[in-house]
């Protein structure tokens, strides 16, 4: 959770805090849809700004909601820190994320707000009045790589020579010829789709800030001081400004757009989407990552805002529940990774596990590690089962750690010192497959995906406490664990591993025809 340490949840009260702030949030969301379409002069519905501003509005009150449930702030550091002021409002949702997870000054900033609600209510003001046009900005760029820019001037030249271009692709994780074969089968020709705009610096206009929302209790009154302040100048300040650079650059009509990822923080991407739907252009997502735990509204935001959703398989069904309020369509196209596997003659080992980092977002609502508190318990858990495997084996285990700034170094800092035996990579998981035997995973998320899909033995022993499954996915590893893949018993994974590390070979041959295993890649991976 972000700077918020030390919080545990019941069972008991996880679906009924789930419960509590989709309300919130379906209510904030028709409400700010009115002041946007107010200050922009526009008449969109709410299902149009959802796909614009739901991530961020998620985020927020989430934040809010569990800062204000759990979090102690000392009332020396509310006297230190100033209130959220115009220097400190976000210029985009990848600079809001940006705050929230590496300023710490902001968030002491955010928490001063959230347990100092200004008393004094301001009145209400003509938001349309005195707004400045700001459509003079033109520094639109983009980041891309070498290779990038040629692919994209590449596609630049091929826009303008086909008549029609009727798709768009965006971060969609498809390979270079998956892309082309997709694009040639919908009548386009699409090789380029790293779209990566960055934004000019809008300038604060205190006249958007004033939100004259309804409050029922102190919560909605502390989102109505703080979400104004918040609230990225994308939304408000730079949307016009966004929507005239958009029309120069794409085409008015289109039949579909798809992404892997884009629909959560890219702003110019989810501007483009919702215009685009005004039209009637389909927006498609392409499953990314392996997330199988309880209560992400994220799930729920994509099966509002998509046409069709595509996963890798069967067991994103659970995508389609009662909380979406429509029929979503899901397409299951399998796992995209397909790799062949070379081995490294300097290195080879017989296993690496692989070890998670916090969880970046409190939208999933504690269905796994959130905290600096339950992180180390983690790695605790993973330290007693690594105490019960001999020297000898250890050597021949690699350690495959994330990067992320709030954990690598906690989780560096731990296994160099009790096992400095063992060899440490970071971000190298789908490498260290390439010379290794087997996976072993401390969690259940994409990596495990790619190597049981290419067929390298994999073991579940999960460290994570707080992780908890849900919908089909209880099914499908309840099979694996009486099949002895799935462990939550510490010493039970160590005594496997100790019976594996003696007849891998056998091991091999028995997983790879299992049962379990091959409903594992019926439900996730395969068509």
């Amino acid at each position: 959770m972000h700077n918020i340490n030390d919080i545990s949840i019941s069972t008991s009260k996880k679906y009924k805090y789930y419960l509590f702030i989709n309300k919130i949030y379906e209510k904030y969301l028709k409400e700010i849809s009115i002041i946007l379409n107010n200050i922009h002069n526009v008449n969109h519905s709410k299902e149009y700004w959802r796909i614009i501003i739901g991530p961020w509005l998620i985020i927020s009150i989430s934040n809010i909601f569990y800062t204000l449930k759990f979090h102690k702030l000392k009332k020396k550091n509310l006297k230190k820190n100033r209130y959220l002021n115009s220097n400190k409002t976000p210029n985009d949702h990848l600079d809001f994320t940006k705050k929230i997870k590496n300023e710490p000054n902001w968030m002491l900033c955010l928490q001063s707000e959230i347990f100092n609600v200004n008393k004094k209510k301001e009145g209400k003001k003509n938001l349309t009045k005195n707004i400045k046009d700001i459509s003079s900005y033109s520094n639109f760029k983009q980041r891309l790589s070498f290779k990038q820019k040629i692919i994209f001037n590449i596609q630049k030249l091929l826009n303008f020579l086909l008549i029609k271009k009727n798709t768009i692709y965006w971060h969609s994780y498809f390979s270079f010829f998956k892309l082309l074969k997709n694009s040639l089968k919908n009548k386009s020709f699409n090789i380029f789709d790293q779209y990566n705009f960055i934004f000019p610096k809008f300038k604060y206009q205190k006249q958007y800030r004033t939100w004259n929302i309804s409050e029922k209790n102190k919560f909605e009154k502390i989102l109505n001081n703080i979400l104004p302040k918040i609230c990225p100048k994308t939304y408000l300040e730079g949307f016009q400004c966004i929507i005239k650079k958009q029309k120069k650059l794409f085409p008015n009509r289109l039949d579909s757009i798809t992404t892997g990822v884009s629909y959560v923080s890219d702003d110019f991407f989810k501007i483009l989407a919702a215009e685009k739907k005004l039209t009637g252009t389909k927006l498609y997502i392409n499953q990314h990552g392996a997330q199988f735990y309880k209560y992400d509204p994220f799930y729920i935001h994509v099966g509002k805002i998509s046409d069709i959703f595509f996963s890798w398989g069967r067991g994103k069904k659970n995508i389609g529940n009662k909380n979406i309020g429509k029929k979503i369509k899901i397409k299951v196209i399998g796992y995209p990774k397909k790799e062949i596997i070379i081995n490294d003659q300097k290195k080879n080992y017989f296993a690496f596990i692989s070890i998670n980092t916090i969880g970046k977002t409190v939208t999933r609502y504690n269905s796994h590690m959130l905290t600096h508190t339950e992180y180390n318990k983690y790695l605790k858990n993973i330290k007693k089962f690594l105490d019960q495997l001999p020297k000898e084996i250890r050597k021949k285990i690699a350690l495959a750690i994330k990067e992320e700034p709030d954990s690598i170094k906690i989780a560096k800092k731990i296994f160099k010192k009790d096992f400095p035996e063992m060899d440490l990579y970071i971000n190298s998981g789908f490498h260290l497959s390439k010379i290794s035997k087997m996976h072993i995973s401390t969690w259940a998320n994409t990596l495990e995906l790619e190597t049981i899909n290419i067929n390298i033995p994999t073991l579940f022993v999960i460290a994570d406490e707080k992780y908890e499954l849900f919908g089909d996915y209880k099914k499908i590893f309840f099979d694996m664990k009486k099949s002895g893949y799935y462990f939550t018993n510490l010493y039970n994974a160590a005594n496997a591993i100790l019976k594996i590390y003696n007849n891998f070979e056998k091991f091999k041959l028995v997983f790879l025809v299992n049962d379990s295993v091959k409903k594992f890649k019926n439900c996730f991976l395969n068509k």
